[in-house]
């Protein structure tokens, strides 16, 4: 499982898109034994959060955060 976790860490941090938060590091704390990702800090909150405050989203708003959500993917795959 370690193993899986570096490597796709890895993979990750070579993932460079708008749309996909940045990592910065993936490594063990050798005082802990943790292994840690350390990623880019994104200000706002989180769609669960969104809507429990707004009940929904305007049709507008939801397209266009399917839109980025699907262009990462896309570049990820």
């Amino acid at each position: 499982k370690v193993d899986q976790f570096m490597r796709e860490g890895g993979v990750g941090m070579t993932l460079q898109h708008p749309h996909i938060v940045g990592m910065l590091a993936v490594n063990k704390d050798n005082v802990t034994g943790q292994y840690f990702i350390v990623m880019e800090f994104v200000e706002g909150d989180n769609l669960r959060n969104i809507l429990g405050i707004r009940g929904k989203l305007e049709v507008d708003e939801a397209l266009r955060m399917m839109e980025e959500c699907a262009a990462g993917l896309v570049y990820a795959y």
